[in-house]
């Protein structure tokens, strides 16, 4: 075994941990976060600023960062005037002009972006039609079944345990 100490060294993200995330924020950047389209997030500190603090998507990030640094494509939604519509803006279509719109917009994520999320997300936006839909774009996404995560989670988790300070 040959270990290498000097020299620059190329980090590749491994490409099951590129993030797809469908989220609601009416104040983040649209520049940063257009409405309905895939937007790739290299830094995600950055993009929290960008985010606006309405809706899920600051917060979403937030905990992310909290965590790891991944890619991220996000897809930002409108909130719709109730749960069924903001639930039918998550899950998306393709419209008259052929372009995917909420999760389904994950789907255009490598012709656009040049990456494919393999873990996909909808923090604070589950219901059992977004749940449905998620799975199936999650297996369109997949290489094969194993390949693909999804998570469905109703709730926001708690925040992570600080690190004990002192006692070394």
């Amino acid at each position: 075994m040959v270990s290498v100490a000097d020299g620059p060294r190329t980090l590749t993200a491994a490409s099951t941990a590129i993030i797809g995330m469908v989220a609601i924020a009416a104040d983040a950047d649209p520049a940063i976060f257009p409405l309905d389209r895939p937007a790739l997030i290299t830094d995600v500190e950055t993009a929290i600023g960008a985010a606006g603090t309405d809706g899920t998507l600051a917060l979403s990030l937030r905990a992310i960062a909290d965590h790891a640094r991944p890619i991220i494509v996000v897809v930002r939604v409108a909130e719709g005037d109730d749960a069924a519509e903001t639930a039918s803006n998550v899950i998306g279509t393709t419209d008259a002009n052929g372009q995917k719109t909420g999760m389904q917009a994950l789907l255009a994520a490598q012709a656009q972006l040049g990456v494919k999320p393999k873990i996909l997300v909808t923090p604070g936006l589950e219901t059992q039609a977004v749940t449905t839909a998620l799975g199936v774009v999650a297996q369109l996404l997949a290489d094969t079944i194993v390949n693909g995560m999804m998570w469905a989670i109703d709730k926001p988790l708690p925040p992570p345990p600080r690190a004990r300070q002192g006692h070394h």
